[in-house]
C-alpha cells in the first residue's frame, strides 16, 4: 500500500497561451496530481525518486486517474544518438518497486551514454512507459535529433474543431526548448503516415510546480506541461492517432509523452502489428495524491556534468 501524506499547493492561472512561432495554442492545466509509491527514497519535490503522473484537471475536464492516460509502448531514436540518453532521479532504486530505466531494461547504468541502438531504444522506452515524471530523456543541443514512438493505444478524433480538451500531453524539464511534433495516423512504425507538423515552444508550457533532480544535472529543475488538441495537427474527425515523431536541434529533456482521454473507453487498439518490446508495469498499491494548483517558480537552464 502507498502511504498518504501532505498535499502541495502552489498558485498560477490556467488557460490558453499562444506559443511563439508555433501553429497552435498550448493548453494549460489548472491542477495536476501525482502518486508516490511506498518505499520511495524521496517523497517531496524536488523529487530524486519516482513520481508518477496520476491526474490532471483542465477547466471542467477531469482526467481523474492513470486510466485516463496511455503511455509509450515503442520508442526508437532515428538520428542524433549522441544527443540523447535515458535519465532518472539521483536516488531512483528498486526500493519502491520501480528501478531506474537501465536496470529495468537489463543494462548496466554505467552505460548511460551508450549510443548502441538496442540499449538506447530499450532504456528510453523504459523511461517513458510508466508515466514517471522523473524517468525521462536527457537531450543535448547543438545538432539534429529525432525520435519516434507509439502509444499503447490509439485515440480517434470525435470533434471538428480545436477545444480546451487535449488529447496529446507533453512534459518537458526546464521549459526552454523548441521542437517539431507530428502525429502518426496510420501506416506502420517503420513507414508511418503523418499529420501536419506542429512547432512546440516549451517556454509557453504550464509550470507544474513539480521539480526533479536527476543524475546528469547538478540541481533540481521544474517540469512543464503542454496540452494539445488533435485538430492542431490537422487531424480530421474520425481519424485515429497512434504515436508521434519529434524532430529538434534544441535537445529537449522530455519527462513524458501521453495520449489522454477523459473517458478511458475512448481508447482504441494500438497500431498493428503490436510492438514486441517489453514494458515494466507500475508498482501496485494505493497512490499518494499530491495536487498542485499551478506554480510561479522559474528555473534557469541546468548545468551538465562532464561526460565520463
Amino acid at each position: 500500500m502507498f502511504p498518504r501524506a501532505h498535499a502541495l499547493g502552489l498558485i498560477a492561472s490556467g488557460g490558453l497561451v499562444l506559443a511563439s512561432g508555433a501553429q497552435a495554442a498550448v493548453i494549460h492545466a489548472d491542477s495536476i496530481g501525482v502518486s508516490i509509491p511506498g518505499g520511495t527514497n524521496d517523497s517531496s519535490s524536488p523529487y530524486t525518486d519516482d513520481v508518477f503522473l496520476d491526474s490532471i484537471v483542465i477547466g471542467s475536464t477531469n482526467y481523474a486517474t492513470q486510466d485516463s492516460f496511455r503511455a509509450v509502448s515503442r520508442f526508437e531514436v532515428l538520428t542524433g544518438r549522441s544527443r540523447i540518453n535515458a535519465e532518472w532521479g539521483d536516488t531512483d532504486t528498486n526500493s519502491d518497486g520501480d528501478d531506474n530505466p537501465f536496470v529495468k531494461a537489463g543494462y548496466d547504468p554505467a552505460a548511460q551514454e551508450s549510443i548502441d541502438p538496442t540499449i538506447q531504444n530499450a532504456t528510453l522506452l523504459n523511461a517513458f512507459n510508466s508515466l514517471s515524471l522523473s524517468e525521462m530523456s536527457d537531450g543535448e543541443g547543438g545538432g539534429a535529433l529525432s525520435f519516434r514512438l507509439l502509444f499503447s493505444a490509439s485515440l480517434t478524433d470525435n470533434d471538428d474543431g480545436v477545444d480546451q480538451v487535449p488529447e496529446i500531453m507533453l512534459f518537458e524539464r526546464g521549459m526552454n526548448d523548441i521542437f517539431d511534433v507530428k502525429l502518426i495516423t496510420g501506416g506502420t512504425f517503420e513507414f508511418p503516415e503523418f499529420s501536419s507538423v506542429l512547432q512546440v515552444n516549451s517556454n509557453t508550457f504550464w509550470n507544474t510546480g513539480i521539480s526533479v533532480n536527476t543524475v546528469e544535472i547538478s540541481g533540481s529543475q521544474t517540469v512543464g506541461f503542454g496540452g494539445f488538441d488533435l485538430n492542431d495537427f490537422g487531424i480530421s474527425s474520425g481519424e485515429s492517432v497512434y504515436g508521434m515523431q519529434i524532430d529538434t536541434t534544441g535537445g529537449p529533456d522530455m519527462n513524458s509523452f501521453v495520449l489522454s482521454a477523459e473517458n478511458p473507453d475512448d481508447f482504441g487498439d494500438p497500431l498493428s502489428p503490436s510492438p514486441n518490446l517489453s514494458v515494466v508495469p507500475l508498482p501496485a498499491g494505493l497512490p499518494l495524491l499530491l495536487t498542485t494548483l499551478g506554480a510561479t517558480a522559474v528555473f534557469g537552464r541546468r548545468r551538465k556534468k562532464a561526460a565520463t
